[in-house]
């Protein structure tokens, strides 16, 4: 009431779930004040809208912003086509193998494309618990694990390092963790081995991805134990590493720009 309060100048319009719950302020509000059910019994006044016939693979279905890597921030047009088809690849068996008993921690934020498509959008697919954090806070974070017997860690190369080296984290059972996935930053093979022995019954592994991909484009298969690789390409996605100057693809060893196509692909 507080926030309509101060914007009621610029408002036309308010559109409310039920009137049944607004305190006796709002009631007087200057604006318009209509239900969605009040909406849709006046259907008769909203026949001269056209009817939106979708098409996934081109319409838009959000708009994360990239990390602006080669300059400013972007807003990236990732279609439903992009997302769904991301999801159905990151989440094949030979990388990921989910349980109904796994629990994910949604501590990345979902604005950000890798908590959006991993934690939210995956964990709905899958049909599995995820545990939400507003933010990263170290002993919520901990205790969580240990309430809730977290099993799959979806997280960023400066938590690993919390994980590596903090000595609160002998404080915590953090046993029932059984697969931790680092993204969005390189991880180094050191760190990844001084995790590992803070948690020796889960697998550690990497990925590479990037906003215009709805993320991932490789992740470490389960049989792979390098634990310093991104992994292979997922399915159905192609890539190749090209020499900017001349246009032709670099030899093994030689530095060139990555060129990637698949259905996650902007």
């Amino acid at each position: 009431s507080q926030v309509l309060t101060q914007c009621q100048h610029r408002i036309q319009a308010v559109i409310l779930l039920d009137l049944d719950i607004l305190d006796h302020s709002i009631k007087h509000f200057p604006a318009p004040l209509v239900t969605l059910t009040s909406i849709f019994q006046q259907e008769e006044e909203f026949t001269h809208y056209k009817k939106l016939k979708v098409n996934s693979k081109h319409h838009i279905c959000c708009l994360p912003y990239s990390s602006g890597t080669t300059g400013l921030c972007k807003g990236v047009m990732l279609s439903h086509y992009n997302l769904v088809s991301n999801m159905v690849q990151f989440t094949n068996q030979r990388h990921i193998r989910f349980t109904s008993k796994d629990v994910l921690i949604g501590v990345l934020p979902f604005y950000h494309i890798y908590g959006l498509a991993l934690l939210m959008n995956g964990g709905i697919r899958l049909g599995i618990k995820v545990i939400i954090m507003p933010k990263f806070d170290a002993v919520p974070f901990l205790k969580l694990i240990e309430m809730y017997k977290i099993t799959y860690l979806h997280i960023v190369p400066p938590i690993v390092l919390f994980l590596a080296k903090h000595p609160i984290i002998d404080q915590y059972n953090l046993s029932s963790v059984r697969m931790i996935i680092s993204g969005a930053a390189p991880l180094s093979s050191s760190l990844a081995q001084l995790a590992s022995i803070r948690f020796p019954k889960a697998k550690l592994c990497q990925g590479y991805g990037m906003t215009e991909c709805s993320p991932v484009v490789t992740l470490s298969p389960l049989f792979n134990n390098d634990q310093a690789s991104i992994g292979v390409l997922v399915s159905n996605t192609c890539a190749k590493v090209i020499d900017p100057l001349t246009g032709q693809s670099c030899q093994e060893g030689q530095i060139g720009e990555l060129y990637i196509k698949g259905p996650q692909d902007t």
